[in-house]
């Protein structure tokens, strides 16, 4: 139910560097690591997620398609969460290759169950309702992954460091009411990728910028506010019969252009009254909301080094408001304050790195 943290709860180590020896920090990196390891071998799959066959080596399937991230990558490289708020438990800038990458599915199963929205040229239209259906597959298994590796890693750092057992058996519940959505996302899109029906999915917002973006990002979110500060989802309810409503979003870079889309699975009317007032604003506006949400709500977005140290300085307060809620006890602080949290007011004070001022431009590409 609570998709808008790091991964693995990793935010809370955002400032460890400022109360640890270089010594200790090394000392902590190394521990941290072999703890991570552990976790991955623990939860790692024996069995392809999709075909259910046995496999020996699994795909780095990416949670963006890679012509994306090489449209904004400088020499291979690309900036993303860890360049603003540096948790020295990871690297601060990732290559094409390891960005955004999940290992769930065989090789064989990602090179065709995403061909048609992992295709450049299939996008000088709207997505078709099969793509719509692989974007929102593919959403799901990410949050799948994510949410087993974590599994495994609160045991370990239960076990190694001393993570305290109350907070990780209160994860664990919430990790599986949260697995419980994404399977059923997962299985539902999966049948609409074998037999697509045009009402499976319905587009909320569909702009087309004629100009790259130095951003990529693909995903779902879970608003918890619309425009007007009315609640969307209660991360707080922890009943199981309650359901968080996500929304799917794609940012897209292409050569000479820019795909911002916005769908949900049918029957999703939870977003009804924030895309009523978002359908209300200028064009301008609207970039506006869709650059807060990708940083106050996600962590998976990928930036082009070309972009200034002023311009991430300014983006890091509001980048950490995800990993700020994680220190918001779900005990003490309520649904009102997380709305006033992610309050959209800040939205006019951040660099709006969707609008025309930051594109990249093609003269810039490597040759």
């Amino acid at each position: 139910m609570d998709n808008i943290t790091m991964p693995v709860d990793l935010g809370k180590f955002a400032g460890v560097k400022d109360f640890l020896t270089q010594e200790e920090l090394i000392k902590y990196k190394k521990t941290f690591s072999k703890t991570y390891k552990a976790s991955q071998q623990k939860s790692k799959r024996t069995h392809c997620y999709y075909c259910n066959e046995l496999c020996n080596s699994f795909c780095n399937s990416h949670t963006i398609p890679a012509f994306c991230l090489k449209y904004i990558a400088t020499n291979g490289k690309l900036f993303h969460m860890n360049t603003m708020v540096d948790i020295p438990l990871l690297k601060k800038d990732k290559g094409v290759n390891e960005a955004g990458t999940f290992h769930i599915i065989c090789r064989d199963c990602d090179s065709k169950i995403f061909q048609d929205y992992e295709n450049e040229n299939n996008y000088d239209k709207k997505p078709t309702t099969k793509m719509l259906a692989q974007i929102a597959m593919k959403n799901s298994l990410k949050l799948i992954s994510k949410r087993e590796l974590e599994d495994a890693l609160y045991d370990e750092m239960t076990s190694k460091l001393g993570f305290p057992s109350s907070i990780g058996n209160f994860k664990h519940m919430v990790n599986e009411m949260d697995l419980k959505e994404y399977i059923f996302a997962y299985n539902k899109a999966k049948k609409s990728t074998l037999k697509p029906f045009d009402g499976d999915y319905y587009i909320y917002t569909y702009i087309e910028l004629p100009y790259r973006i130095p951003i990529a990002f693909q995903g779902s979110v879970s608003l918890i506010c619309d425009l007007e500060g009315k609640v969307i989802n209660n991360i707080y309810n922890y009943n199981a019969n309650y359901e968080i409503k996500n929304v799917h979003l794609c940012v897209f870079p292409f050569k000479s252009k820019s795909i911002i889309l916005f769908f949900v699975e049918n029957g999703n009317k939870r977003y009804s009254s924030f895309f009523k007032q978002f359908k209300k604003l200028s064009h301008k506006e609207q970039l506006k909301v869709v650059n807060y949400i990708i940083f106050a709500y996600t962590e998976d977005f990928f930036m082009s080094p070309e972009l200034s140290e002023d311009t991430i300085a300014k983006l890091t307060k509001t980048a950490c408001k995800s990993t700020d809620l994680v220190s918001l006890n779900p005990f003490t602080n309520g649904i009102d304050a997380a709305t006033e949290h992610f309050s959209y007011t800040e939205m006019n004070s951040i660099p709006n790195i969707l609008s025309e001022e930051y594109q990249i431009k093609e003269e810039n590409d490597e040759v």
